[in-house]
């Protein structure tokens, strides 16, 4: 996670893909991410293969009952 902080700009916000760089949006998105998979205290849990939110995985009625959300949560499988 260091080289994540060290890509922060601290006074505009945001996170480049290598420090003194400009941040963007793809960065900084997929930088949160990262910190997220890696525990990040404070993030929420998310799905590794959708870089969605684990708990926005769970409402999705089209997401497959075996999909990794369902896996990482131990969440019953919901198929029918």
């Amino acid at each position: 996670m260091r080289f994540i902080f060290q890509c922060q700009d601290g006074e505009g916000g945001g996170i480049a893909d290598k420090p003194e760089d400009m941040p963007d949006v793809f960065h900084t998105f997929f930088g949160i991410a990262g910190c997220a998979l890696l525990g990040y205290e404070g993030l929420k849990q998310i799905d590794p293969v959708h870089a969605m939110p684990v708990e926005v995985m769970r409402r999705l009625p089209h997401a497959a009952p075996w999909g990794h959300a369902a896996a990482i949560t131990g969440a019953k499988d919901r198929a029918t």
